[in-house]
């Protein structure tokens, strides 16, 4: 049969998730249905990532790139990384083994937050002053921000709470009205009908 051969060579083509909704609109003309996996199925799966395991140079090279964060003065950067590397390998237990002992040492925000918060408050049209910055850094510290992206997201928070940068809200209908008016301090307000013009 002619039929039976070319469903089994576009079964092949699409997998076998894909050949179920093809069959349903090649044969039913209805709306198709999609696989789903049964939970059987997704546990398999997802036993099946837990066993992976990385190369032996690879977690080289993936210690040796903490390392590098590290000399850079953004230990937090670093331990990003390696939670990332512990998600993406879960059973192996180096990655973990150093993430645990950097999280018993310090961190110094100062090189990598200054920078950070440098270009933050520049986009924005700020400035800070040193006194400032300590306390921020401070602040972000005991709140247990250890990386310079943490501490830049701290910073917009704190910006966006002060009304001193728009928030994602604001940036939206800005798109279609325009910036939002700001008052002579600084703060931008949800006026938008200022710049329409008569």
């Amino acid at each position: 049969m002619v039929l039976p051969a070319i469903l089994g060579g576009l079964a092949t083509g699409v997998g076998s998730a894909g050949a179920g909704a093809l069959f349903g609109k090649l044969l039913g003309g209805g709306e198709a249905t999609e696989f789903q996996p049964s939970p059987l199925m997704e546990a398999l799966g997802g036993h099946g990532l837990a066993t992976v395991k990385p190369t032996r140079a690879k977690k080289r090279a993936d210690i040796g790139q903490f390392r590098q964060y590290v000399r850079s003065g953004d230990r937090g950067a670093g331990e990003d990384f390696l939670r990332m590397m512990m998600e993406a390998y879960p059973q192996e237990k180096r990655y973990a083994q150093a993430y645990t002992k950097s999280l018993k040492k310090p961190v110094d925000l100062t090189q990598s937050g200054w920078d950070t918060a440098d270009q933050i408050y520049s986009n924005a049209g700020l400035t800070f002053t040193g006194d400032e910055f300590q306390s921020m850094a401070e602040r972000a510290q005991k709140q247990g921000i250890r990386g310079s992206a943490a501490f830049g997201d701290f910073l917009k928070q704190n910006l966006m709470a002060q009304g001193k940068v728009m928030t994602p809200a604001q940036e939206s209908l800005s798109l279609i009205f325009g910036a939002p008016r700001r008052t002579e301090e600084g703060y931008y307000t949800n006026d938008y009908m200022w710049n329409r013009g008569g």
